[in-house]
């Protein structure tokens, strides 16, 4: 998926949609933070990209952003119930939960 970091023309870069499915679940906006959000899953996910904070980039392609948003809403239910460990790198589908991280 296409970027701009910061909103800047010579800030272009692509990033592969899983790895940003992958930060967002780890970031503020993702993982335990929606249990007890009222926020929408595709609010808090374009809060997340757009935070200066955060990933800081904004898109042109709302159909990818659609494939984005997808592919993270795919994940919801391993993600928000998972341990998740900051520190440690996730792949999708899924998060692993500590009993399959410890195996």
């Amino acid at each position: 998926m296409k970027f701009w970091k910061g909103n800047r023309l010579d800030g272009e870069f692509d990033r592969d949609i899983s790895d940003v499915a992958a930060q967002f679940w780890v970031s503020p906006y993702g993982g335990s933070h929606l249990r007890g959000s009222t926020w929408p899953l595709e609010r808090s996910l374009r809060a997340f990209l757009t935070d200066q904070q955060e990933f800081n980039a904004v898109w042109e392609d709302e159909a990818e952003f659609g494939r984005l948003l997808d592919l993270t809403r795919e994940t919801w239910p391993n993600a928000v119930t998972a341990e998740i460990d900051p520190a440690e790198p996730m792949s999708l589908p899924g998060v692993k939960n500590a009993a399959e991280r410890e195996a």
